[in-house]
C-alpha cells in the first residue's frame, strides 16, 4: 500500500504543484486564462474522488470482496491517469491537453478516494490509523518527489515532455503494487490463538 500511494500522490502533486506552470509555459496560455482553465482539472478531480467513493460501495453491492471492491477501482484509475498524462505530453492542442490532463486528475483522484477506502476495509479496526499514516508516509514520499523532479527535468529539458512521462510511469508502478501486492486484509495478530 506504501509503494503503491507513492503512485496517486506523486501524480495529485505533479498536478497541483505543476499545471499552473504547464499551462503558462508549455502551452503559452497567459496567467488570466490558466487561472480559469485550472478549474476544469482541478473540477474533474473532484469529481474523481467522489467517484472513488461510490465506485467501491457499488461493487460491494455487485458481491465484490471489499478488498478487491476498494483495489481495482486504484488500479484503474492509475492506468488510466497515466494513459491520459502521455497524450497530454506530446498533443499540439490546448483544447487536447486541458481534456486528457482533466481526465488523469479524474482517475488519479478517483485513486486517491479508493486507497483511503482501502485503509478501511485492510487492517482491523483497531489498526486503520497505523495503516493510514504508513499509506500516508508514502504520499509524502512522492508528493516531495513530484514537483523536485519535475521541476529538475523541466529545468534541464526545457519541456514538460519527460516530466509528464515519468509521472505516467510512476503511476503504472503504483498500480502494479496495488494489482500484485495488495491482496487480502491483514490479520488481527490479537485474535490468534496464543502458542
Amino acid at each position: 500500500i506504501i509503494f503503491g500511494w507513492i503512485g496517486v500522490i506523486y501524480m495529485v502533486w505533479l498536478y497541483l504543484t505543476w499545471l499552473p506552470a504547464y499551462l503558462e509555459k508549455e502551452r503559452g496560455v497567459s496567467i488570466k486564462s490558466t487561472a480559469m482553465l485550472l478549474a476544469i482539472p482541478y473540477i474533474a478531480g473532484t469529481l474523481g474522488q467522489l467517484a472513488g467513493g461510490f465506485v467501491p460501495d457499488w461493487l460491494v453491492s455487485k458481491g465484490m470482496k471489499p478488498v478487491l471492491s476498494r483495489k481495482w477501482p486504484i488500479c484503474v484509475g492509475l492506468i488510466f491517469a497515466a494513459v491520459f498524462t502521455v497524450p497530454a505530453a506530446y498533443t499540439p492542442s490546448l483544447a487536447m491537453a486541458v481534456a486528457c490532463i482533466s481526465a488523469a486528475m479524474f482517475f488519479v483522484n478517483m485513486s486517491s478516494g479508493a486507497g483511503w477506502a482501502l485503509v478501511s476495509v485492510s487492517a482491523p479496526r483497531r489498526l486503520v490509523a497505523t495503516l493510514g499514516s504508513f499509506m500516508n508516509f508514502g504520499g509524502y514520499l512522492g508528493a516531495s518527489a513530484a514537483p523536485v523532479i519535475t521541476g529538475f527535468v523541466v529545468k534541464e529539458t526545457g519541456s514538460f515532455v519527460l516530466a509528464l512521462l515519468i509521472a505516467a510511469g510512476v503511476s503504472v508502478v503504483g498500480a502494479l503494487f496495488y494489482a500484485f501486492v495488495v491482496k487480502d486484509p491483514i490479520p488481527d495478530p490479537s485474535l490468534e490463538p496464543a502458542k
